[in-house]
């Protein structure tokens, strides 16, 4: 009895040993990923925050601070209320020579 209670004891340091170098590797990977993932967020080549904000976010502030814009209470600007449509360019270049 006396000898299987030491080679579990034995077993139990092992694994505690194991564990305990297992630790500082995840530690040290920790900054790895943290590095990747502020580099992911902050440098444009890969939008990270834009995924990020068009994934979580737009939605939310959307529906929080534009409600009628996704339910279609908004009025179209297609046309003005004269009928007629306005041609900003066309307004610019007639102003300019007229003058």
């Amino acid at each position: 009895m006396g000898l299987i209670e030491l080679h579990l004891d034995e077993v139990d340091l092992v694994r505690a040993n194991q564990f305990n170098d297992y630790r500082p590797n995840l530690i040290m990977i920790w900054y790895d990923v943290k590095l990747i993932a502020v580099v992911w967020l902050v440098l444009p080549q890969f939008r990270g925050v834009a995924f990020i904000y068009n994934k979580f976010v737009k939605e939310k502030v959307i529906k929080r601070y534009y409600p009628r814009i996704r339910g279609g209470e908004h009025k179209s600007s297609s046309s003005p209320p004269n009928g007629k449509k306005k041609n900003k360019l066309v307004d610019l270049m007639t102003t300019k020579e007229s003058s």
